[in-house]
């Protein structure tokens, strides 16, 4: 048992909405950074009642894909997110914060409806 070797794997892929549009900014640094919370809910029965309970995920991409996040995500649209999880901490007013997030590196808008009045062409992630 000493020698007990996992492999690392840290993946996930969620369906669902956006609770908002990605909030865009660039860092210090100059790279791109889009946040935005993707929620779904669960179904599911109890005591023979179907009840529902939302989730809600933060969502960090970067990047092209920050910026196309931006362009084609508004409150509402089904996306389709595939990523990491990443936890940050922070100290705010002396109390520290603590948060897990999905650190995107594949979307995937499931919409049909162009969030722009304008006919767009498919978007390119």
């Amino acid at each position: 048992m000493a020698d007990l070797r996992l492999p690392n794997l840290n993946s996930v892929t969620l369906a669902g909405y956006a609770t908002s549009a990605p909030e865009l900014r660039n860092t210090d640094g100059g790279a791109t950074v889009a946040n935005f919370s993707l929620g779904y809910n669960q179904r599911y029965q109890r005591a023979g009642e179907w009840e529902n309970r939302a989730h809600f995920f933060r969502c960090v991409a970067w990047g092209d894909i920050a910026e196309r996040a931006a362009q084609f995500i508004t409150k509402g649209t089904a996306v389709l997110v595939e990523g990491s999880l990443q936890q940050r901490t922070w100290e705010k007013d002396g109390q520290r914060q603590e948060r897990v997030e999905v650190k995107v590196y594949r979307l995937q808008v499931l919409s049909k409806e162009p969030t722009d009045p304008e006919p767009a062409e498919e978007p390119p992630f």
